[in-house]
């Protein structure tokens, strides 16, 4: 194991072992569910995130999926991400957006913003997991939702400062597992197999930016996403 890895894993290990609550004094965890074709029928699904949920992509893609392959299923999608949203952002408008709606599921995918730009950062590393496991305590409480958390994607590489962030979004990734693991709910793992499609094009028409998937790069974020979420889906949107 080199040396970055070895500091990888001690961060999450050392970040999410903190986290771990027990509850309702029950520590048995129930394993979580990333099949969305078992929410009934007319089931209300709430996206949040940042402009990479925002902006149209892989959200509609996925939507487009289940309403032609799983027409019975009906079900209503709103997508309440913003641009700029960190998971403090989320929190705080979590009561007034999100409980209205009444979801059955609700999706995130957050840390782009939350980040920052200087490599592995413990203490922003170590906020952001506060902040998710606090959104899975208003989740579990307030809604009757099932939570979805989807892993960070990745910045294009090739430069030193990207891959310094992709090292803290690959941190975020493992931390948003192993607290899925303590807790219970699902994480769809979406950085490692994102990052490794971009290694393998050389990012070349995957990003229109830095930060952002272009079509082709959504395309490819819904394949990862729909073969998780979907038993049934064939591949290749």
């Amino acid at each position: 194991m080199n040396r970055t890895a070895r500091v990888l894993l001690f961060a999450v290990l050392g970040l999410t072992g903190c986290l771990t609550t027990r509850i309702e004094g029950d520590t048995r965890v129930q394993p979580a569910s990333l099949d969305l074709t078992t929410l009934p029928a007319g089931a209300r699904l709430v996206w949040l995130g940042d402009s990479l949920t925002r902006q149209p992509g892989y959200t509609q893609l996925v939507e487009r999926h289940f309403a032609a392959q799983h027409p019975g299923k009906r079900f209503q999608f709103s997508n309440l991400a913003q641009r700029g949203d960190t998971a403090g952002d989320v929190l705080d408008r979590f009561a007034q957006e999100v409980i209205p709606l009444a979801p059955d599921a609700v999706l995130v995918m957050l840390g782009m913003n939350d980040a920052g730009h200087l490599g592995l950062r413990r203490d922003l590393l170590r906020a952001f997991l506060v902040r998710m496991g606090e959104l899975e305590t208003q989740v579990r409480r307030r809604t009757r939702a099932r939570l979805v958390l989807i892993s960070p994607t990745c910045v294009a590489p090739g430069a030193y400062n990207r891959d310094q962030k992709n090292r803290m979004l690959a941190a975020m990734a493992q931390g948003l597992e192993q607290l899925g693991r303590e807790r219970g709910f699902a994480v769809a793992r979406i950085h490692a197999p994102f990052c490794a499609a971009l290694r393998r094009e050389g990012g070349s028409g995957l990003m229109i930016d830095i930060e952002h998937p272009s079509e082709q790069g959504h395309a490819v974020l819904a394949n990862i996403l729909l073969e998780q979420i979907d038993p049934d889906y064939p591949g290749d949107l």
